[in-house]
């Protein structure tokens, strides 16, 4: 009895001892604990690993996309843009660390934002296994970790667009304010035409070298693979851009202010002979021998007199041959001129535009003219304002303007207040006629053809400012210039082919570089984009003073709806005041003047420093 009494009362004290209970206690905690800190060390693990493959697979993927050369879709990503992704995914994400195993990378071709059709992104997925640590002690196996990346890598082109003046007043340095001497030369083309002849230290040749530089300037500085296309739109009285529009879109209004031959009139009487005319052709009746010169008179009495004017022999009565002075008719003849009816005349323009030489409409000397690319806007507005959203057809830039071909060598002026004029009483002053006195005081000229947007070499560029038609010549009318730079911007317009982005890349960013030596002028004399200023009366009737205004409001809108389409004006003055609305068309803080060549050259770097550098990737 007494030992079951002993024992019971060990038990009581044994109940009533807790020393020693805590340590029983973390015993027991020590499992959960383990558990929860071990699950935070491979949590911690996971998220390492896991952000450390996010980034080796967005470095693949963008790797990948600057590597793509294949945009289009439904084909694998090309093996050197795989390679260059896998290489960077490798670099970026060492295989083992963390102990992780078996990391996979896959790219594949993507499309964001774009045609459906092209490729401009790579899509990228990447996996890897990594084992517990800790958390393997409880059985939890190893994790898989799996992230989704894209690149789009959509390059931010450029598009250049040079605007530039090449009026006579380029011909001289820009401390002179003449001109140089009116000269011909022969065109590309075989057209007898006049320019400026440049003197040194001449503003186009400053012109010239500043482009190349451009150029030279935006190689060095653009990134590597971005494309950059130019276009040229040079300037005077118009712009050439004639050859660049499908020939089918010339305008049914082909009523020029030219000349036909009306009759004739009797201009010396009492012929007695002529020669030297063929038997066939001595008969009477019969315009002998046809409108010519050169051929030679006699009267009765007195010597012979040779014909140095366009007129035939009319016989009248009986005739008679001779093989004498290469064949002599006599009779009693009449030498006649033709009478010359002045005024609007339909002319056939087709033949004239396939670009070979073709008899020129009020000529009957046996003349031919060539088309030389520009061409006359038969549809105008003589309003001074404009709505920047609703312009009118001839300044809309997403449209075509009815239009046909300038033809300075058929086109005259009306000689006096009737309708007929005989030949002898005819001006030739008062005549647009290629190389005429007109085209010598700068009222007619077509300057150097204009090019669409193309990628070019730095040869192609030298070529195209040293070529023979890049000279200076011509009154300034800086609308027409801006006129048809913007439209060769269009996305929508006649030239929308050459505008539009290389495939599976992005509309590039767009620039009108425009350079001008002077201010608008609007003179009766020029045949320009709207035929003959004073005397068609197309945008002030013939007011020379609201002509200039109107000129400056098509300008100043011409800028808006440029800058409304996110096109960005540099304005460069050259050895000319910048005036406020050069400064209007400028885009912000983007207008230059220039003072000397070496001004001119400084504006242009800048210019092509400052569209080089600006790019968008992704």
């Amino acid at each position: 009895m007494a030992r079951n009494n002993a024992a019971l009362g060990f038990l009581i004290r044994l109940r009533k001892d807790v020393r020693g209970n805590t340590l029983a206690m973390m015993a027991a905690m020590l499992i959960p604990l383990l558990a929860f800190t071990g699950a935070a060390i491979d949590a911690a693990r996971l998220y390492v690993v896991k952000v450390r493959l996010q980034q080796a697979c967005d470095a693949g993927t963008l790797a990948g996309r600057k590597a793509m050369k294949d945009t289009t879709l439904g084909t694998t990503l090309d093996p050197t843009a795989s390679t260059q992704a896998q290489n960077f995914f490798v670099n970026n994400f060492r295989s083992g660390w963390f102990r992780n195993a078996n990391p996979v990378f896959t790219p594949t071709k993507g499309t964001v934002g774009t045609d459906s059709s092209v490729a401009n992104a790579v899509n990228g997925t990447a996996t890897v296994s990594v084992p517990m640590t800790v958390m393997a002690i409880f059985g939890v196996k190893p994790q898989t970790i799996n992230v989704t990346c894209q690149a789009i890598y959509d390059l931010a082109d450029t598009d250049v667009m040079f605007v530039l003046d090449v009026t006579g007043s380029m011909s001289v340095p820009p401390s002179s304010s003449s001109e140089g001497s009116a000269n011909t030369y022969t065109r590309d083309d075989g057209i007898q035409a006049i320019y400026r002849q440049e003197q040194n230290g001449s503003k186009i040749d400053a012109l010239r070298q500043a482009v190349i530089l451009f150029d030279k300037t935006m190689t060095e500085n653009k990134q590597t693979d971005t494309i950059v296309r130019y276009g040229f739109a040079p300037y005077s009285t118009v712009v050439n851009v004639g050859k660049l529009l499908d020939p089918a879109t010339v305008s049914s209004s082909l009523n020029y202010w030219s000349r036909t031959v009306d009759g004739d009139y009797d201009y010396v009487t009492g012929v007695a002979s002529v020669y030297s005319i063929g038997q066939t052709d001595c008969i009477t009746a019969k315009r002998t021998p046809g409108w010519t010169t050169g051929f030679s008179y006699k009267k009765s009495t007195g010597s012979a007199t040779t014909i140095t004017y366009y007129a035939y022999a009319n016989f009248t009565g009986a005739t008679t041959w001779s093989s004498s002075n290469g064949g002599t008719c006599s009779g009693t003849a009449t030498i006649r001129r033709p009478m010359w009816k002045y005024g609007k005349t339909a002319i056939g323009v087709s033949d004239y535009l396939k670009g070979g030489f073709v008899p020129t409409p009020g000529r009957i000397d046996g003349s031919t003219s060539k088309w030389r690319g520009c061409l006359e806007m038969t549809d105008s507005s003589t309003a001074t304002t404009f709505d920047v959203t609703n312009l009118p057809s001839d300044l809309d830039p997403d449209g075509l303007p009815n239009w046909r071909p300038m033809w300075p060598e058929a086109v005259w002026q009306p000689q006096s207040k009737t309708t007929d004029v005989k030949d002898d009483a005819v001006s030739e002053t008062y005549s647009y006629k290629a190389l005429s006195n007109y085209e010598k005081n700068d009222s007619v000229t077509c300057p150097m053809e204009a090019q669409t947007l193309a990628q070019m070499s730095a040869d192609q560029v030298n070529a195209y400012v040293y070529g023979t038609n890049f000279k200076a010549d011509g009154n300034t009318y800086h609308d027409y210039g801006m006129t048809w730079g913007l439209r060769m911007l269009s996305t929508k317009g006649p030239f929308k082919a050459s505008v539009a982005p290389t495939t599976g890349r992005k509309q590039p960013t767009q620039n009108i570089v425009f350079m001008t030596d002077g201010t608008p002028v609007a003179d009766s004399d020029n045949y320009q984009m709207y035929g003959i200023e004073g005397l068609d009366g197309n945008l002030a009737s013939g007011n020379s003073t609201q002509e200039v205004k109107n000129h400056v409001a098509r300008f100043r809108v011409l800028c808006d709806a440029a800058k409304a389409r996110g096109i960005t004006i540099y304005m460069i003055a050259f050895g000319t005041s910048l005036t406020t609305d050069m400064k209007y068309c400028a885009s912000s803080g983007q207008s230059y003047y220039a003072a000397n060549s070496s001004d001119l050259q400084t504006a242009f770097a800048s210019i092509a420093k400052r569209i080089a550098m600006l790019r968008v990737n992704q």
